[in-house]
Parts: C-alpha cells; sequence; structure tokens
C-alpha cells in the first residue's frame, strides 16, 4: 500500500508543537505525528530551517565607544564567518538532501509501483514465483539503498545543527562580555575612587604626622631651654645659698664676740657696783 505524504505545513506544525514541549524536532520526533517518509520530512524540515534564521544579533551595550567597536567588530567578523561557512554547508547539505530525497522519492514511487505490480503479479500469475522473489529482493534492496542515503542526509543535518548551536554559543558568549563590561567599568570607577580616598587619606596622615613631629620638635626643644634655665637658676641658687651661708657665719660669729664682750663687761660692771658699793659704805663711815 502507497504511503500517505505529509505536507509542508504539517511537518512545520508538528516542528512548533515538538519545540513547544521542549524537545528537539528529529525526524523520527516528526514522522511519528505526521506520518509519511523520511525523505519528505527531511524535504519539509530543511525548508523550514531555511526560511527561519537561527541567529540574532547581540544588543547594544552602553560602554565605551572604542571599546563597543573593536569587540563588534570583532565579534561581526567571527559571527559573519561562522554564519557564512554554516549557510555555505547548510546550502550543500539541502542540496544533497534535496537530490536525496528526490532520489528517495522515485526509490519510494518504484517501490510503490513495484509493490503494486507485485500484488497484480500475485494475483494474476501465481506461477510466476521466481519473478515476484526478485522483484522483492529489487524492492529491499532498493529500500536499504534509499534508507542509507536518508541515514547519510540525517548525519550531515545533524553535523551542520552542531555547526549553527555552535556559532550561536559563540555569539552568546560573546553578547555576555559586552553586557559584563558596564559592571567592569563600574567596579573600576570604584576602585579608582577607593584608591584616590586612600590617597588623600595617606596625604592627611602624613600632613598631621609633619605637624606633630614639628610639635614635638618645637616640645623637645622647649624642654632643652626649660633645662638650662633650670640647671641656671639651681646654680644660681646653690650660690646664693654658699653666700647665705658665709654671710651667717660671719653674723653668728660676730655674735658670739657681741656676747663675749658682752660677758667681760657685765662682769666689768658687777665689779664696779661693788666697789662702788664699798665706797659708799667708806664715805658713810667718814661722814660719821
Amino acid at each position: 500500500m502507497a504511503q500517505q505524504k505529509a505536507s509542508y505545513e504539517a511537518v512545520a506544525q508538528a516542528i512548533e508543537q515538538i519545540r513547544a514541549e521542549g524537545r528537539s524536532p528529529t525526524v523520527a520526533a516528526i514522522l511519528a505525528i505526521t506520518g509519511g517518509s523520511n525523505s519528505t520530512i527531511i524535504k519539509h524540515k530543511a525548508r523550514y530551517d531555511a526560511e527561519r534564521p537561527q541567529i540574532q544579533a547581540a544588543k547594544s551595550v552602553q560602554i565605551d565607544p572604542a571599546l563597543l567597536d573593536l569587540l563588534t567588530v570583532t565579534i561581526a567578523k567571527a559571527a559573519d564567518q561562522a554564519a557564512a561557512e554554516a549557510s555555505t554547508r547548510r546550502a550543500e547539505i539541502e542540496a544533497d538532501m534535496n537530490k536525496v530525497a528526490e532520489e528517495a522519492e522515485q526509490a519510494l514511487a518504484t517501490i510503490e509501483q513495484l509493490e503494486k505490480d507485485l500484488a497484480e503479479a500475485q494475483t494474476a500469475l501465481h506461477t510466476q514465483a521466481g519473478q515476484i522473489d526478485q522483484l522483492k529482493a529489487d524492492a529491499d534492496a532498493i529500500k536499504a539503498e534509499a534508507a542509507g542515503q536518508v541515514a547519510v542526509a540525517q548525519e550531515e543535518m545533524r553535523r551542520q545543527t552542531e555547526a549553527r548551536e555552535q556559532a550561536q554559543m559563540q555569539l552568546a558568549q560573546a553578547q555576555l562580555r559586552l553586557e559584563a563590561l558596564p559592571k567592569l567599568e563600574a567596579e573600576l570607577a570604584t576602585l579608582r575612587a577607593a584608591l584616590d580616598e586612600q590617597k588623600n587619606a595617606r596625604q592627611a596622615a602624613e600632613q598631621a604626622q609633619a605637624v606633630a613631629m614639628a610639635k614635638l620638635e618645637a616640645a623637645d626643644k622647649a624642654k632643652a631651654d626649660a633645662d638650662k634655665r633650670e640647671a641656671a637658676t639651681a646654680a644660681k641658687i646653690d650660690t646664693q645659698a654658699k653666700e647665705q651661708a658665709a654671710q651667717h657665719k660671719a653674723l653668728a660669729d660676730q655674735l658670739a664676740a657681741l656676747n663675749k664682750a658682752l660677758a667681760t663687761a657685765q662682769a666689768e660692771t658687777a665689779q664696779l657696783r661693788g666697789r662702788l658699793a664699798e665706797l659708799e659704805k667708806a664715805d658713810k663711815k667718814t661722814s660719821k
């Protein structure tokens, strides 16, 4: 029995349904939904992928224009190269796949015709068993060849998909680096501000240290001057004390001499008073 061919719209709808479910739209997954043949699914899937470009331009980021220009040129070159390689490879694969699909469709049509002829031959000529066996063998060989061609096409499609995903990953990484630049610039500005604050604080500390050193030197000088004045005052006081001690000794000697002279005078006075008393007594006796 001839297989029912899947339309392009059915294949596109199946791909979107599979992606919405979070699965990869492989030929087997699409075939499970739409039915049909592998070659038809491959052809419609190639057309679907070609009509929906996968690589998107990176969003612009507000950063240093010079740096942005450099990164943009680098990323653009890498993206253009990857896109060109992927596009060239896709075109080659699509051409091969279209050829394989056409050959597979022709083979399937041949198989269908052979199966139809075989059925008619079986119905009409039961005696032609050898011819029927040969037709079956030819059909199996054609099926095997078509299946091999489809497998090769699927492998090429897988490689092309991996190349496209690699290009998308590189582009996403470049976009992440672009998006991270403003944060890095902000952190650099913060570090520079902190460095300026540390520099200002160090200058203030150095100035305060210079002022403190000047005050310390002034205090040391004042202490030295005070020590000198104290030493001079102590020497002067010592000299004055020695002079006062000498004067005190001289006065003490003078006082001792005066006391001695006073005692002598008092003794002489006592003697004179005794003699005077004797004279007065004698004078009284004479008067009588």
